[in-house]
């Protein structure tokens, strides 16, 4: 299967309906859930870099100090779990293990820390370049490097050796993973963030990269489900054109004209076909992530329940600041990372 642009061969669905709701700034608004979840600040931090949710607790990566913090689900308590890292980069758990891309002075390390809090491993080191993303499945660990743009694989067991399986190449700035029973899949930002990104995947023992989607603006995020691929990209920023002034007048000077945005969240049939758009015309979309029926997607504005259909959209949160950098879903249980405080959302 060839590559598909939205520009030309994918027909897109019309945008999601929304009902108004005052007060919230942004290009398309909705009505606030009667179940407005519970909101809990768990703490604030400088610099987090990743999210994960286990059932001991949610997982957080920190930058800064360069550590590992577990918070409960009842009550929010902290603990640490591991210190003494360069700077975590990305963090990714499974029953038994946390898994940690590390960056120094040297270039990139993949950690593995026993999910009780015992022993780490370094599985290998990656001279000069830096580890941007992981994702998991049974059986091994996947990870892409920013210098290279490579996607790598490490087998888990029976013993993590720490060898490295490089499973695709030249993929032009790979951000996120994700992996189902054949695939990885990977959203790359491109040379020129503006128009060249793509959704890619392949095999997880290596082939021919599978181009899926392409023509992506500043592409944020992807998700799995059984059947298809969920995308938000940010959508060529610009600014409105500058109106004409009529003779003796005052015209607004361009650096003062407000930023005119195309976000869109796009749902994509793993077996080829057509492109749902979702959601468009959004200001700042961010991370999403998925429950049974719904997308939950972070833009300006809060967290928005959207469903796979494509249907109507519904505020879940409102956040009083900038769009969240981070989120995890859980259940009904929301993590969000906002402008450096980590919320809990959720009964």
């Amino acid at each position: 299967m060839g590559p598909r642009a939205l520009s030309d061969e994918v027909a897109l669905s019309p945008s999601i309906e929304v009902e108004p709701s005052p007060g919230i700034q942004q290009n398309v608004t909705s009505a606030v859930l009667p179940d407005k979840p519970r909101e809990l600040a768990l703490d604030r931090f400088n610099r987090l870099e990743g999210l994960a949710v286990r059932s001991d607790g949610l997982l957080a990566a920190i930058g800064m100090p360069g550590e590992i913090v577990r918070f409960s689900f009842v009550g929010g308590d902290r603990a640490t779990v591991a210190g003494g890292f360069a700077s975590p980069l990305a963090l990714a758990a499974d029953d038994e293990h946390l898994w940690i891309a590390d960056f120094g002075s040297t270039g990139g390390a993949l950690w593995q820390l026993d999910a009780r809090g015992g022993g780490r491993a370094q599985l290998d080191a990656i001279p000069r370049v830096g580890l941007t993303a992981l994702a998991l499945d049974r059986d091994a660990v996947y990870f892409t490097t920013s210098n290279d743009d490579r996607v790598i694989r490490v087998l888990k067991r029976p013993r993590p050796s720490g060898r490295l399986t490089v499973i695709a190449r030249g993929l032009a700035g790979p951000m996120r993973l994700a992996a189902d029973s054949t695939h990885v899949y990977v959203l790359a930002l491109g040379k020129n963030p503006s128009g060249e990104g793509a959704l890619v995947r392949v095999g997880k023992g290596g082939g021919d990269p599978e181009v899926l989607l392409s023509g992506l603006h500043n592409p944020a995020d992807l998700a799995l489900d059984d059947s298809h691929v969920y995308v938000s990209e940010g959508g060529p920023a610009r600014t409105a054109p500058t109106p004409t002034c009529a003779p003796g007048k005052i015209c607004p000077v361009p650096s003062s004209l407000p930023i005119v945005e195309e976000g869109r969240l796009l749902r994509v049939p793993k077996a080829g076909g057509t492109v749902q758009v979702l959601a468009d015309k959004q200001i700042a979309l961010g991370p999403i992530a998925l429950d049974d029926k719904t997308v939950v997607l972070a833009k300006m504005g809060g967290l928005f329940r959207v469903p796979k259909t494509g249907k109507k959209a519904n505020v879940w949160w409102t956040s009083r600041t900038h769009p969240a950098s981070h989120l995890v879903v859980s259940g009904a249980v929301a993590f969000v990372y906002v402008t450096g405080e980590l919320f809990r959302l959720g009964d």
